[in-house]
This record gives C-alpha cells, sequence and structure tokens, in this order.
C-alpha cells in the first residue's frame, strides 16, 4: 500500500522501511511522543498466541506495566513498555511503574535531567491525575520491588542505537562501488546504494524508467532525486539542492556547468521559440513539457523515453507540422546564404538604374508602330 502511495505522487515522497527497535531519530520527531504498549487486541494476534500457546501479557492500564522512558527533549520522547521484572532496568534510564491506582517513577543514577522532564511528560499521558511516588535508584522502597517480583541485577549500560560508520556508495546500473564519493557521482539515470552500516538509503535519479523506479521501493529507505532530506544529504561532504532542478541528462548537467563557470543553473519550464526564417517561427515545447505532453500529439504514436533532446525536438516540429491547418499558406524560407554585397556593389547601382531605364523605353517604343518617313514637297522657284 504504501508503494502504491508513492507511485501514485510521482515518486516525489521518500519511502523509508523502519523496522521496531530499529528507528530513526527522524521517525521519532514526527512522532513527537511515541508510546509502544506490549501484546495487541486484534482478533489475529488473540489467535496466533493461543495457536503457540503464548501468554497474553497485552497491556492493561488497570494492571502492572513498566515503561522505559528515553529521548532528546519533548519534541522527540518515547515510553517503550517493558517486562515488569527488576532485570529490565537500567541506570541510565528512568521509569515509570504502575499497577492500578500505584503508580511509581523509578530514576537511575545515570539519568539527565531531561530524562527526569520526560518522565513528567509522559506521566501527563499515561497515568494523568494521579499521585506518584518517586524511587532513587538506591533508595527504593519494598513495595516498589514487591512489585517487580524481588530485586536482582540489573544493568547500568545505555542502551545505544548501532552507530553509523564508513558509508560505502553503489551504483546498480553498473554493479560496482564508487570510493570517495561525491553528490556529482549521482548520476540522474541511475539507483544508488548508500550503506551506512546501520541504515541503507537508495537514492533514485529523476531520469530512471519507471518499472525500475518501482523495483527501488523494495530494497530500502528510498529517497528522490529533488527530495533528499537532510539526513541523507549528511554522508556528501557538500550538497548543492539547486543541482536538481536542472533539466537533461548527467552529461547535459556537467555541460552546463562548466560552462556556467561552475554554478548550476536551474531552467524553468517554458516555451522556446527557435530562430526565424521568413517571417514564421515554430515554437518547439522543451523538454519538460516533452514529458508532461507525451501523448499530446498523435494518440496512436508511442513517446519512447530515453531519446535525445534534438531527436524529441525534431519530431516535435514534424508533428506540430501535420497539426497545422491546411488553410494556412506554407512558410516563405529565406535562403541561408544570401548573395553577399561588396564594397564596389554601391558604385554599380547608378550603371544599373541607366540600363534599367534604357530598357524601358526601348521597350516602349516596341509597342508603338512605326511610322512612315514624310517626303519633303520641291519648292517651286
Amino acid at each position: 500500500m504504501a508503494s502504491k502511495m508513492v507511485e501514485s505522487m510521482k515518486f516525489v515522497p521518500a519511502q523509508a522501511r523502519i523496522y521496531e527497535g530499529k528507528e530513526p531519530v527522524q521517525f521519532f520527531v514526527i512522532m513527537q511522543s511515541f508510546i509502544v504498549f506490549k501484546g495487541g487486541v486484534s482478533s489475529g494476534y488473540k489467535k496466533y498466541i493461543a495457536e503457540k500457546e503464548f501468554d497474553d501479557d497485552t497491556y492493561n492500564e488497570n494492571g502492572l506495566a513498566l515503561f522505559r522512558i528515553q529521548g532528546t527533549g519533548p519534541e522527540n520522547m518515547q515510553a517503550i513498555q517493558v517486562d515488569p521484572v527488576a532485570s529490565s532496568l537500567n541506570s541510565s534510564y528512568c521509569y515509570i511503574l504502575h499497577n492500578g491506582s500505584s503508580v511509581f517513577t523509578w530514576t537511575g543514577n545515570l539519568a539527565t535531567s531531561t530524562d527526569q522532564e520526560l518522565v513528567e511528560r509522559q506521566l501527563d499521558l499515561i497515568k494523568p491525575n494521579l499521585q506518584t511516588r518517586a524511587q532513587k535508584e538506591g533508595s527504593e522502597s519494598e513495595q516498589f520491588w514487591e512489585l517487580l517480583g524481588g530485586k536482582t541485577e540489573y544493568s547500568s549500560q545505555k542502551l545505544t542505537k548501532e552507530p553509523e560508520s564508513d558509508p560505502h556508495l553503489f551504483s546498480c546500473t553498473f554493479t560496482k562501488e564508487i570510493y570517495n564519493f561525491t553528490q556529482d557521482d549521482l548520476m540522474t539515470e541511475d539507483i544508488f546504494i548508500v550503506d551506512c552500516h546501520s541504515e541503507i538509503f537508495v537514492w533514485v535519479g529523476q531520469e530512471v524508467v519507471p518499472k525500475n523506479k518501482l523495483q527501488a521501493l523494495t530494497i530500502g529507505e528510498v529517497i528522490m532525486e529533488g527530495g533528499e532530506p537532510s539526513f541523507f544529504t549528511r554522508f556528501f561532504t557538500s550538497w548543492d539542492s539547486s543541482k536538481s532542478s536542472m533539466h537533461g541528462n548527467s552529461f547535459q548537467r556537467k555541460l552546463r556547468i562548466v560552462k556556467n563557470g561552475g554554478t548550476p543553473v536551474a531552467e524553468k519550464p517554458k516555451r522556446r521559440t527557435p530562430a526565424s526564417y521568413g517571417g514564421h517561427s515554430a515554437s518547439v515545447p522543451d523538454k519538460s513539457q516533452q514529458r508532461s505532453r507525451s501523448m499530446s500529439f498523435s494518440p496512436d504514436r508511442v513517446r519512447v523515453r530515453g531519446r535525445s533532446p534534438a531527436f524529441n525536438a525534431l519530431a516535435a516540429t514534424f508533428e506540430s507540422q501535420n497539426a497545422r491547418n491546411l488553410s494556412t499558406p506554407p512558410p516563405v524560407v529565406r535562403k541561408l546564404y544570401p548573395r553577399s554585397v561588396t564594397p564596389d556593389s554601391s558604385k554599380l547601382a547608378p550603371k544599373s538604374s541607366a540600363i534599367a531605364s534604357r530598357s524601358a523605353l526601348f521597350e516602349q517604343q516596341l509597342k508603338t508602330p512605326p511610322q512612315e518617313p514624310s517626303i519633303p514637297k520641291p519648292i517651286k522657284v
């Protein structure tokens, strides 16, 4: 269902697959207050534990329950229900223990003031409006230990998440590892895997074939180009978000950056008008418009992705000519190589006009019928 949601939104969102006990900090920040209860209430769960003959330890607000409180602040705090036994305690945490109307808070010797503040906040969610009895490690009451089944040894080492270390970048197309990688190694036509030991990220370029994008959703936490969150970009020495808004393939982008002096230029989708010939201009849609209007010209022709921009522009030109109204006269094409004008051509202008006037006079004389010459009469003396 999650993969279908991502596909319906054109693969723009980042899809993360998170397992219990391996939640990243970013997940807890989204939830802010996160409480995990033991057991379940669904019929499927009840049937499962009955078949396996497991004890039903589903949380009961009026029963016995022990919660470990953890987090780094009010925007990131969790209450995780653990087994109500003394061995579940840890000197680095604070705990909430309740049994009906009896509520205890336990503070380990290594816990911080922030941990104690989070306990008070979680009490308002788990057991509000009840009087609590604070327990400090080393000075607990007998009733507290009785609820936990007696005092036993417990750990004083804080539970920490497996650290991120030594990230590696792999190309799915070339099936090889890229060493000393940077942002420029991420090609928009490819899918890359970033393995940081404790997490796996899958980066998908904007020009990846749609069917390959669907396959990427089954690998790990998917990051789409242009929507990279900060917890992914931190693995790169530097990150420029403007590069994802550039059009074209990887080669065209790098060439444009080189021509611009090393600075990426984001192109806004717009209609471009090529050079005019003889007063007629044909507007050719750019690449982004071709993608959104892939079937607008001819419904019988399937546009193949991956063609070069030059080919798409040429095809669009032919299609626009076919779609032109037949009553419109064809464009007047000006010669690409007009006769050059030499510096001495201005001197020939008077001679040309004289010849033209002489020719006009000659043609006029041809149209006039010839007259017989008159013979002078003799003069008498």
